[in-house]
């Protein structure tokens, strides 16, 4: 056992799924309208791709990557609904289809929304990058451990896990990874942690989030809201994971 903690909870499936330019390309283009069929979507996809035009070769590329891959997921995600009889999609009615905030995501051609988005859909990672960006301070990777584990907790997650084994799961797994991408400074030897100020999440953060709350709060009600999809969201809670009140509809997938 290496202490590293592994459950459905942590990731977040909506917001991995849209952590892919084409699967934004694809709701973008699906929520202008109110039912396309599969040619026809793959048509546009291939025409924003091409700025020559529609090409034939790259439509049916488009089409079978719809098929097998963008389709199937951004339907378990709760953002589409594809009829495979009549082969027509259109949107669902997750709540976040309804906010102007996701829809610019959506719309967001910057380059490295891919990279951000995927950071963020996993619980440490986005916590570790709303405490940092919140705070603008350095901190330690035990006490990170510990901060995390205190969110656990309020969140209503059952973990066994120690601050000493979810600080070695950082270490191995997420700082790294958050490193890699530029958006912190991870020194290994001090196990130093550090924001480094990076324009496109300044973006996401001032783009999703009002300014009268802690950030740390309002990203998790923003990112944890669209994971909650799945779950009956119309009864009341005070659980730092819950809805935004403009939200806080039933939702039957």
């Amino acid at each position: 056992m290496d202490g590293r903690l592994s459950t459905p909870e942590l990731s977040n499936v909506p917001i991995r799924s849209i952590a892919s330019g084409n699967r934004r390309n694809i709701l973008a283009i699906v929520s202008k309208t109110e039912l396309i069929d599969v040619m026809t979507l793959s048509a546009r996809i291939s025409s924003r791709l091409d700025s020559q035009g529609c090409d034939q070769k790259r439509t049916d590329e488009a089409k079978i990557a719809l098929i097998h891959n963008h389709l199937p997921a951004l339907q378990a995600a709760g953002f589409l609904t594809w009829d495979r009889e009549t082969d027509r999609v259109e949107l669902a009615n997750h709540p976040a289809l309804d906010d102007p905030r996701f829809h610019r995501f959506l719309e967001s051609e910057a380059d490295r929304m891919d990279k951000a988005l995927g950071a963020l859909a996993h619980e440490f990672r986005r916590v570790t990058l709303t405490i940092l960006w919140d705070e603008q301070d350095s901190i330690k990777r035990e006490a990170l451990a510990e901060r995390l584990l205190e969110y656990l907790d309020e969140g209503g997650f059952s973990s066994s896990l120690t601050q000493r084994q979810l600080a070695v799961d950082l270490h191995h797994r997420h700082l790294p990874e958050l490193a890699a991408h530029g958006f912190i400074q991870y020194d290994i030897e001090t196990g130093q942690i550090t924001y480094t100020d990076d324009p496109l999440l300044d973006e996401i953060f001032q783009t999703a989030y009002k300014v009268d709350r802690q950030m740390t709060d309002r990203l998790s009600e923003f990112l944890r809201g669209l994971t909650q999809s799945y779950q009956e969201t119309s009864r009341q809670s005070t659980a730092l994971f819950d809805w935004p009140d403009s939200w806080r509809v039933s939702y039957d997938g």
